[in-house]
């Protein structure tokens, strides 16, 4: 996901942000979870880690409290608590079940999220998130429950569908891991079920999401795995650090006539600073990216108690002069690097002097390990917006530009956004408002998937209002739980304001001035 949208022909082989709709590790099935402790995030002693926050009887080192925990997410779900109405249908139909995904907590709240299956096929972008208030009672429940009767014994067989997706891209295409059957609820309503594909980049080919319906063979969804920050149109740091260098012959040998790289290999790079050990290499664009990881680090860890983008601690890797005078920095979560281009000194300069760029776009990083909000549509603006307003909240200042230190001189605009103000640089500051992109589809690269870097200045405005009204604080804490812990992959706009509101109703009180004020603020967008 990009700070704007790329040019059509700067697209043509720019790797952009990768996205691929990841559930998360299942840890146990509805009705069985005691005996089977599976999955990374409960597991392997990871239970202080996840639940070291919390307050009240499930700040715990225990399974058996764990458990419990998990039972009582469960019995709500299964119409043994009064907020389980809202599945009463599901309950009642034996072709859905619930598995428990996985579970979160700060000192607010613990949420346990659900996996939503349609029978037994994963339902993109239905989950169920139970949340529960610091001393362990059901606050409410979040969650779209999918109505549907759908044949799910595919009419086209996996063969075919490969070759279907090798015709589409007029070449054979490799996957990054098997194609998975789902069910998918499309823009218009309609459910289908899917061959969930992720394709390799190449080369030839960009690496894409694709949404195969396994009854006819047509492409129900497809968008790139990758996006990007082109707009054609220290003290304090932390986390594990690498920056490589592609000022390399063997990486401008794969370097297309845009000045994008066709093919990523840290092999080609080389390494010039690693945990704070530098090569003779390490210039000042290598520190600049060395640095603005760390902040970005250390504001996620000190603020939401986050490890790194995946909240596993991994390892932040950058690459800097990437292609050749690129107009562009991307984090790809194809290959989990954060690349910069030097910039042509013509629109854009030497993009690692952009902390908000930085953090705009690690946060696609969080973004994909927990909503993972498909790139398209309201979701894909949802997407892009939550990156600016981190982008901001990161590199926090006296106005609301993004990306005003990356601008040449010579290009004439101040910044690439204006959050504030989304109509100086052409996007709507309402929905349905002046420069408003149609998201009916198709969403398509020739209206930039419906918008998701136009229709972003919309909800975007909205926070910018929030923050003015109840304080940084306050709103970066209620944005980052509802990212992570309240959204889904299919999340739309309404969704968005009525699981901010909850989420404040619990930490502030359904009627606090704060919650007004947030009410306010999505009206006056209107997001309604």
């Amino acid at each position: 996901m990009g700070l704007f949208e790329p040019a059509a022909k700067q697209l043509g082989k720019a790797f952009k942000l990768a996205m691929g709709t990841q559930m998360a590790l299942a840890l146990c099935s509805t009705g069985a979870f005691a005996a089977n402790w599976q999955g990374f995030d409960i597991a392997n002693g990871k239970i202080t880690s996840i639940f070291g926050a919390a307050t009240g009887w499930h700040s715990t080192e225990s399974h058996d409290n764990i458990s419990n925990l998990i039972q009582n997410a469960e019995q709500a779900l299964n119409g043994r608590e009064s907020f389980a109405s809202v599945f009463k249908s599901l309950v009642a139909e034996e072709a859905v079940k619930f598995d428990a995904a996985k579970a979160v907590s700060d000192d607010f709240s613990t949420t346990v999220r659900f996996a939503q299956k349609y029978k037994g096929l994963e339902v993109v972008g239905h989950e169920a998130m139970v949340h529960f208030d610091n001393v362990g009672d059901v606050h409410d429940i979040t969650g779209k429950a999918l109505d549907i009767d759908l044949n799910v014994e595919p009419s086209v067989s996996l063969a075919d569908a490969r070759k279907l997706l090798n015709d589409r891209f007029n070449q054979n295409v490799g996957l990054s891991e098997p194609a998975k059957l789902k069910v998918l609820k499309d823009f218009d309503g309609q459910a289908h079920l899917v061959y969930h594909m992720l394709t390799r980049s190449t080369a030839t080919h960009e690496g894409q999401e694709v949404f195969l319906d396994a009854h006819n063979g047509q492409i129900v969804l497809e968008f790139d795995r990758a996006m990007d920050v082109h707009a054609g149109q220290g003290q304090g740091q932390g986390g594990k650090r690498t920056v490589y260098s592609a000022d390399t012959q063997k990486a401008h040998d794969n370097v297309d006539e845009s000045g994008y790289p066709t093919d990523i290999d840290l092999s080609w790079y080389d390494k010039v600073l690693e945990d704070g050990k530098r090569s003779e290499q390490a210039d000042r664009s290598a520190l600049n990216a060395y640095r603005s990881s760390g902040l970005v680090y250390s504001y996620y860890r000190d603020n939401f108690n986050r490890a790194s983008y995946d909240g596993r601690d991994s390892r932040i890797v950058s690459v800097v002069h990437m292609g050749l005078k690129m107009n562009n920095a991307f984090w790809t979560n194809e290959y989990k690097i954060m690349a910069y281009g030097d910039g042509d000194g013509e629109r854009l300069t030497d993009l690692t002097y952009g902390l908000d760029v930085a953090a705009h776009e690690l946060t696609h990083g969080v973004t994909a390990s927990t909503a993972n909000l498909v790139y398209a549509a309201e979701s894909g603006a949802l997407n892009e917006s939550y990156s600016d307003f981190f982008g901001k909240m990161v590199d926090y200042g006296h106005d609301w530009d993004i990306g005003a230190r990356i601008m040449a001189p010579k290009w004439g605009r101040r910044a690439l956004r204006n959050m504030e103000n989304p109509e100086e640089f052409k996007q709507p500051s309402t929905k349905g408002g002046k420069y408003w992109v149609s998201t009916t589809g198709p969403c398509t690269r020739a209206n930039d998937r419906c918008g998701v870097h136009t229709n972003s200045g919309v909800p975007s405005r909205a926070a910018v209002l929030i923050v003015k009204a109840i304080g940084k604080e306050k709103a970066e804490q209620l944005y980052y739980k509802v990212l992570t812990t309240r959204l889904s992959a299919t999340s739309n706009f309404h969704d968005a304001r009525v699981e901010t509101l909850k989420e404040c109703a619990l930490r502030f009180g359904k009627d606090s001035s704060d919650c007004d004020a947030v009410t306010k603020a999505y009206d006056a967008v209107n997001m309604q």
